[in-house]
């Protein structure tokens, strides 16, 4: 198998997408509750799934986690959140790394994100600070609802619009 050409821009792509990402996560983020927080850090990770693939968008995933809690750490860090991350990426690069991006598409990356959240979030939680599971799991259970459509309708919004034109100067060599 011929391994593609990553080139200088391309990579440098892919930073300042990790660096948008970091930003989202770690500094424009609304919290809502205790480790309840809405931030917009998704649609970076989703753009580099959509270009690159899951293994590109699991690399780019992991470090925005580790980079955040590097330069605004909220707690003790813990491992499983970037593996987390890192799963989230790879979600977002298996869904959206494709022709044609469908909304049914978005959603399944939605829902696997949600998916995540819900049970290996809630699963670290309960890990990290001794509280059961059921009760951290129906604790966050709702809000995640709430963000799975807030993901689907915004990169349905988005996506498709910014990964044509974004494809296309990447095959002319402008991008």
């Amino acid at each position: 198998m011929k391994m593609k050409k990553f080139s200088t821009r391309k990579l440098v792509l892919v930073s300042m997408l990790i660096a948008i990402q970091v930003i989202l996560k770690g500094f424009l983020k609304l919290e809502i509750g205790l480790n309840q927080r809405i931030a917009f850090s998704f649609i970076p990770l989703a753009i580099n799934g959509a270009l690159f693939g899951p293994v590109v968008a699991g690399i780019s995933g992991g470090l925005a986690d580790l980079i955040s809690y590097l330069l605004n750490p909220t707690g003790p860090y813990f491992p499983g959140f970037t593996l987390s991350a890192i799963l989230v990426g790879v979600i977002y690069g298996f869904f959206l790394h494709r022709e044609k991006i469908s909304p049914a598409w978005i959603g399944l990356t939605s829902l696997g994100e949600a998916l995540v959240n819900m049970f290996l979030g809630s699963f670290w939680l309960a890990m990290l600070y001794g509280n059961p599971f059921q009760t951290v799991f129906m604790t966050r259970l709702p809000f995640q609802i709430i963000l799975f459509f807030v993901r689907w309708i915004v990169l349905a919004l988005i996506l498709d619009r910014l990964i044509k034109p974004m494809r296309q100067k990447m095959d002319k060599g402008d991008l």
